[in-house]
């Protein structure tokens, strides 16, 4: 993937609002396919979905040049070269505890269906909790698809994390269903404009000879915080009641975005943005 600065936040937005959709629309339609075709025939239009997947990535061809790898290193040289590389960047050290607190405290997704059922919720409105979800997540993904990074975007991914806390603290402490309809899109707005500027911006910060390396950290940092969360989290929410550990993951999720906000470098960068 090209990582000119006017493209890459608008390629990897795009991406973004695919998944989304998926995720919205995939359980469905694969109730579909099972109520139309069974078991097996759902099986197996997955497996030609994934053959065709695999004949596309055969026939594209890359436009630019790879560059010939270097000499490779022993494995745990690479990966702390890696780690250092990433803990020792004034941007990439702050948007990688960026994305590890927004696994850790707004990703988990079994509160939302333990907050339904203490708030007795029915499945129906649950679902359309998730669904504003997604809607605010795409709306603002769709807007960088169309225009590109929409400001700065450190400064944008901290505010994301600022708004979607407040939407989480308002699905903890509203009354009624109808009313978590409203905090469920305020928390996809947050979650869409933190993710579509956090991305970007540290895969364009990134050096070209640590980029696989940086992104396998990444996904490592977001998988260790996701594990101990969602234990924590669950626990708690057995011990004191799933409204506090709701509250929790939104003083989290806000506050982490308050902390960005002091990182200077964060705040102020502008890369991945068009020349003015």
């Amino acid at each position: 993937m090209s990582r000119a600065p006017g493209r890459l936040p608008r390629a990897l937005a795009l991406r973004q609002v695919g998944a989304q959709l998926i995720t919205m629309g995939g359980g469905r339609l694969g109730g579909v396919l099972v109520g139309l075709a069974g078991l097996a025939g759902a099986a197996l239009v997955d497996a030609v979905t994934f053959a065709l997947v695999l004949v596309v990535l055969i026939a594209i061809k890359p436009s630019q040049d790879v560059p010939a790898a270097d000499a490779k290193r022993h494995v745990l040289r690479e990966a702390a070269d890696g780690v250092r590389v990433g803990f020792g960047d004034a941007v990439l050290r702050p948007g990688l505890l960026l994305v590890g607190a927004a696994a850790g405290f707004l990703l988990p997704v079994m509160l939302l269906p333990l907050l339904a059922r203490d708030q007795h919720w029915s499945a129906g409105a649950t679902g359309l909790v998730v669904g504003a979800q997604g809607v605010g997540m795409v709306a603002v993904t769709i807007g960088v698809v169309r225009r590109g990074p929409l400001g700065r975007p450190g400064l944008l991914a901290a505010c994301g994390l600022i708004v979607a806390g407040l939407g989480v603290l308002a699905l903890a402490l509203v009354p009624s269903s109808g009313a978590a309809l409203g905090a469920g899109l305020v928390v996809g707005l947050g979650n869409g404009l933190f993710s579509s500027h956090i991305s970007p911006l540290i895969m364009t910060v990134t050096p070209e000879s640590h980029l696989s390396r940086i992104q396998a950290l990444l996904t490592l940092v977001q998988s260790l915080s996701l594990l101990v969360m969602n234990n924590v989290l669950g626990n708690l929410a057995g011990l004191a009641g799933v409204t506090l550990a709701v509250a929790v993951c939104a003083a989290g999720v806000a506050g982490t975005g308050l902390l960005a906000l002091a990182s200077r470098p964060l705040r102020t960068t502008r890369t991945g943005l068009d020349p003015a």
